[in-house]
């Protein structure tokens, strides 16, 4: 879903309709550029909501190169996977085994994996953080964020501007966005919760 879509739908939630135009005219409209200009502030603070909650897919990173080795425990750096917010599992594939919640401790930016076997792949599945948008974003630019959320986010915009002005309002759209996110994360719990929807640098990150 586009971000002009978002706003959009936000600005038409707020009772202002467009008419045809395009929603970056309205920044040159008195009687509402000053609700237009609020909605970057409140989309990213969406986003924020949204990596807090932990229902954005899974992201995955291949582990190589441990930093050290002691005994049967293999340090890695995470400094590399710049979009990471917290690790979730380690999926481990031996060469005659697989074992999809390997333990492991995170701590100030390094993995430590127990029961370390060189000759495995290790596959770290973690939350990550969306991409912030600006006021230079293009409208054009889609968010990368399943289209269930993406709908969702005009209500979160609208509670988030409205919260002063119209609190009445404010809350009901804030329960609308509850509703939806809620309704998404229950619909997870139907199929593999850990999908992974993206996978980066052709087919993973290495570290």
């Amino acid at each position: 879903m586009k971000i002009g879509e978002i706003k959009a739908e936000a600005m038409r939630l707020m009772n202002v309709e467009l008419g045809g135009m395009a929603v970056e005219n309205l920044a040159l409209d008195e009687n509402v550029s000053d609700l237009y200009h609020r909605l970057v502030g409140a989309l990213n603070r969406g986003l924020t909501d949204l990596e807090t909650k932990r229902v954005l897919p899974l992201k995955v990173a291949v582990l190589t190169e441990p930093l050290y080795v002691v005994r049967d425990a293999a340090a890695f750096s995470l400094d590399s996977v710049s979009d990471m917010l917290t690790p979730a599992r380690l999926e481990v594939r031996g060469e005659d085994y697989i074992e999809r919640s390997q333990p492991f401790s995170f701590e100030a930016g390094r993995l430590m994996v127990y029961g370390y076997d060189k000759h495995a792949t290790y596959e770290l599945y973690y939350h990550g953080v969306v991409e912030r948008v600006s006021d230079e974003t293009s409208d054009d630019k889609a968010l990368a964020i399943p289209r269930q959320l993406a709908e969702a986010l005009p209500y979160f915009i609208k509670s988030d501007v409205h919260r002063v002005d119209e609190p009445g309002e404010a809350n009901d759209a804030r329960n609308w966005y509850e509703n939806a996110v809620a309704q998404y994360a229950e619909a997870l719990t139907h199929g593999v919760q850990d999908t992974v929807d993206t996978v980066l640098g052709g087919f993973a990150n290495e570290i």
